[in-house]
């Protein structure tokens, strides 16, 4: 590859993805491979496809959080700020809660959502529960204080 003009290692790396994403077609059961194909539309800047692939291995792994999370973190990206999210977010982040109820990553993101359907007393009261649960030395506690504290007031 290192060898190949920019324009043939593009056109090798898609060869590459195009065969991977046509395999599956004939493996749906392939865990790793979705994993693998959504990473690689990511890179490619394909996060439509990217988001899709994520879906298949999230039906594929229900109870893995790791794969729920990282679908449900692709769907907020992936869903304009003024839309609502999708109710595969929603159908996500309960089998994590189902798994994980206290999970702080899915707190956050129920709290994200929460915001976008206009509910900022339910967001504060999730995010609440997750800088309480942050290690007072978290770099993230600043950002959550942050945006606890823009969320407007009932």
């Amino acid at each position: 590859m290192a060898n190949l003009t920019p324009e043939q290692r593009d056109a090798t790396i898609r060869a590459m993805v195009d065969s991977l994403a046509q395999r599956l077609q004939n493996e749906p059961n392939d865990l790793e491979g979705w994993l693998k194909l959504s990473r690689s539309y990511g890179v490619l800047g394909e996060s439509d496809k990217a988001v899709e692939a994520l879906s298949h291995a999230a039906t594929l792994a229900p109870d893995r959080t790791d794969i729920q999370l990282d679908y449900a973190s692709a769907l907020l990206q992936t869903t304009p700020e003024t839309a609502a999210l999708p109710p595969a977010f929603d159908e996500t982040l309960a089998r994590v809660r189902a798994k994980e109820p206290g999970n702080l990553a899915m707190l956050y993101f129920d709290g994200l959502g929460a915001v976008r359907a206009g509910k900022p007393a339910e967001a504060r009261k999730l995010w609440s529960q997750v800088l309480a649960a942050l290690p007072a030395d978290a770099p993230q506690r600043a950002q959550l204080e942050r945006q606890i504290n823009a969320l407007p007031a009932e």
